[in-house]
């Protein structure tokens, strides 16, 4: 067997074990407040044609239809809009609504796997993957609904391995595709700030290194 058959076997191992233990009984418990306020009712409304109900009338007209910008104030509509897709095609109920965490989960693994593998080597990234695989609270998180909290996770690894990207390669697009997700993961949440901060120091203290070895 070639490397390459290998890592599409780990791949394939943590996703099966993460949506083995996420979709288990995935309806337990109901649907609670977080999940029908950040994504539930609104993605609900849009698919069924009722008029939304747009956070302080935060909403922008277009097709007939007032679309919300914000769920809350620090919260952007996002997940409302992921959201529609599973409802449209699976019906409105509660695990349509959270399939739409469990599939970015999934995300987080698969750009977990690949910016270990790039950073580091395959070793690393197969057991990092398996440890957040089977890791309690990122299955929890995933299959509980809490939209905002997942999709920051996928949106984080995704920007991670676009900044690696660039910064290997120095090729523009990996910065535009990176700065996007940044930016959506900041709509997301606010609170995605800090992921960004962090990203910023980190960035600064490795071109220091950088220009030190290059001397």
């Amino acid at each position: 067997m070639g490397p390459k058959f290998s890592e599409a076997a780990i791949i394939i191992i943590g996703l099966v074990i993460f949506l083995a233990l996420c979709l288990y009984q995935i309806t337990l418990p109901g649907l609670h407040y977080d999940e029908a306020r950040e994504a539930g009712v609104p993605a609900m409304q849009l698919v069924l044609g009722q008029p939304v109900e747009v956070f302080r009338g935060a909403g922008l007209r277009l097709f007939g239809q007032n679309l919300p910008l914000m769920v809350q104030d620090y919260i952007g509509a996002l997940n409302v809009y992921l959201a529609v897709p599973f409802l449209a095609l699976l019906g409105v109920s509660v695990p349509a609504l959270r399939l739409m965490p469990v599939f970015f989960g999934a995300l987080t693994l698969l750009f977990t796997y690949i910016f270990a593998r790039q950073l580091f080597n395959r070793q690393v990234a197969a057991i990092a993957d398996l440890l957040l695989a089977l890791n309690p609270s990122f299955v929890f998180w995933n299959r509980q609904g809490i939209f905002v909290t997942s999709i920051m996770a996928t949106l984080a690894m995704a920007s991670l391995v676009c900044a690696l990207g660039w910064y290997r390669r120095g090729r523009e697009l990996y910065l535009y595709l990176g700065a996007f997700i940044l930016g959506l993961g900041l709509y997301a949440k606010l609170l995605f700030i800090w992921f960004i901060l962090a990203l910023i120091v980190t960035f600064i203290l490795l071109d220091i290194r950088r220009r030190l070895h290059q001397r």
